[in-house]
């Protein structure tokens, strides 16, 4: 029996899938061009405000469109939260704006985009805690839902950063030959 029918003898391989998802594995920038990195970092920021100030939130559930994950009618703070707003004497909406400090925190820098670090629990939500506030407004245990703020963030490339990406790539997978002969 005939290893195959098209007579080929060898294969040569001179790329190693391996070598690239290693390499992608430990470098989380491997995408972004060096020149677009900075320029990237500021264009999520602005989306991610944007976002929060349209109550423009993904995974949670706000969000009324799932399938397109775009915000639709919006829900309402709950009246607990608008209670405790008030009490405070801060605005009673939108979602994720009371002081505007999480908004306001929000910025880019050189190797990426910081904020207030609570801003990670509106991301991911939480229950809350047991301690004197949440006891006086009997919120002890309560579900805040993720308002995932830093969604629809898509980028172009140019051709020349899409060659280069393409180079890149090609580089990393590149590795010497290896044959496979008839047999093996």
């Amino acid at each position: 029996m005939a290893w195959n029918k098209s007579g080929i003898k060898d294969i040569k391989i001179n790329f190693s899938l391996t070598k690239l998802i290693k390499r992608l594995q430990s470098d989380k920038d491997f995408f972004i061009p060096p020149k677009m990195e900075e320029n990237a970092y500021k264009e999520i920021a602005r989306k991610a405000k944007d976002n929060i100030k349209k109550s423009n939130f993904t995974d949670n559930a706000i969000v009324v469109d799932w399938e397109n994950m775009r915000g639709g009618k919006k829900k309402n703070l709950k009246d607990s939260t608008k209670y405790v707003r008030n009490w405070r004497g801060n605005p009673t909406g939108p979602p994720l704006i009371e002081t505007g400090n999480l908004l306001n925190s929000i910025k880019a820098t050189k190797s990426g985009v910081e904020m207030e670090e609570y801003g990670q629990y509106h991301l991911e939500g939480y229950t809350t805690v047991k301690n004197n506030f949440t006891e006086k407004f009997n919120m002890v245990g309560k579900k805040v839902p993720s308002r995932n703020f830093f969604h629809s963030m898509q980028f172009e490339f140019s051709e020349k950063e899409k060659k280069e990406l393409v180079r890149k790539i090609n580089k990393v997978m590149k590795k010497s030959n290896t044959t496979i002969k008839k047999g093996q």
